[in-house]
């Protein structure tokens, strides 16, 4: 009877315990997830009218800063700022709380205010720069404006002057964009070539420093062939489809007026190619240009448009895109 009434005072006990722990405060939830805005996403909620906006966001690395112009990426997306003050600093990566004003220009995402003390700041060991082709870029403009890109084996078919603000226009494999030089230190002659880190926009891109232009001449299959003629799969691996045979053809070049003329032939097989375009060109620049023949059934009459690759020794690389064709021409006036 004793046991039966110990054993009754434990468990009123145990009761009791148990009673007290269900009136205390429940264990708290783990603190509601973070959710995060990317720049791509505040492109979409952006329009063309200035707005705040008020996000948390990841990565968030400043490429480059200029006078009041600062450019933003988080790998999806990138952003000008234009602001005074804004006391951001190259390599700098954000991650957290951002405000600010955005607005939607063209399908690029500009920013007129941001506030970036409710993030955490740190440094980057590299600031990103994605090499790109122009067709790439283009293709996709929203995703690489105002993104830190690398182009090479590009030719500037205008340059820059030197002075701020300067417009220009450069090509890569037939496709052109027109530039904006920011600094005023940057002169590029017409036709120089070489590789650039830029910053594309919705319509042309900008040039931020003298730096970032190192100029070599382009290397490319075609410019590496020397003999004159007509080759195929030029962009990739040239084959020669009517070149100049030392020993058997002959071949001429001689200006008239404002058109060159080009001309390969053989007497003994009687055959003759000829190729006329204009008299002015530079490195870069789209021509036109005719195509006859007498004896080449492969070569009827046409007029293609063709890019100028290379100027060298008295020769001319001109690369038809469209088709793949590259030629090779003598553009000094001479006879063999």
């Amino acid at each position: 009877m004793k046991n039966k009434k110990v054993i009754q005072s434990v468990l009123i006990a145990l009761l009791a315990v148990c009673a007290v722990s269900s009136c205390k405060d429940p264990k708290p939830d783990d603190p509601p997830e973070i959710e995060y805005t990317t720049l791509a996403q505040l492109l979409e909620l952006s329009t063309s009218s200035s707005a705040e906006f008020d996000i948390n966001i990841k990565d968030l690395i400043v490429t480059a800063v200029f006078q009041n112009y600062a450019q933003l990426e988080d790998g999806t997306c990138g952003a000008q700022l234009n602001c005074s003050g804004h006391g951001l600093l190259a390599g700098q990566k954000y991650d957290g709380h951002v405000t600010g004003k955005s607005r939607n220009t063209s399908g690029a995402l500009v920013l007129s205010a941001i506030d970036v003390s409710g993030a955490t700041v740190s440094t980057v060991q590299t600031i990103p720069c994605t090499s790109l082709s122009l067709a790439e870029i283009l293709s996709d403009k929203s995703k690489w404006a105002h993104r830190r890109v690398k182009l090479e084996n590009i030719t500037f078919v205008n340059g820059f002057d030197g002075s701020a603000g300067g417009s220009g226009s450069f090509s890569q494999m037939g496709v052109q964009i027109s530039a904006t030089c920011r600094p005023a230190d940057l002169v590029i002659p017409d036709g120089s070539q070489g590789d650039i880190i830029c910053y594309p926009t919705s319509a042309s891109c900008y040039v931020l420093s003298a730096d970032d232009f190192i100029e070599h001449e382009i290397s490319s299959p075609l410019a590496s062939q020397s003999a004159f003629g007509v080759y195929a799969s030029a962009s990739s691996s040239p084959r020669a489809q009517k070149v100049y045979r030392a020993g058997s053809d002959q071949y001429a070049s001689s200006t008239i007026d404002d058109v060159r003329e080009f001309r390969l032939q053989n007497f003994d097989e009687e055959w003759v190619l000829t190729f006329k375009f204009p008299k002015t060109f530079k490195n870069g620049m789209q021509l036109s240009m005719d195509i006859s023949s007498i004896g080449l059934e492969d070569f009827p009459a046409s007029t293609v448009t063709v890019f100028v690759e290379k100027t060298s020794g008295g020769k001319l690389w001109l690369m038809d895109y469209t088709t793949d064709t590259g030629y090779v021409v003598k553009i000094a006036e001479e006879a063999q």
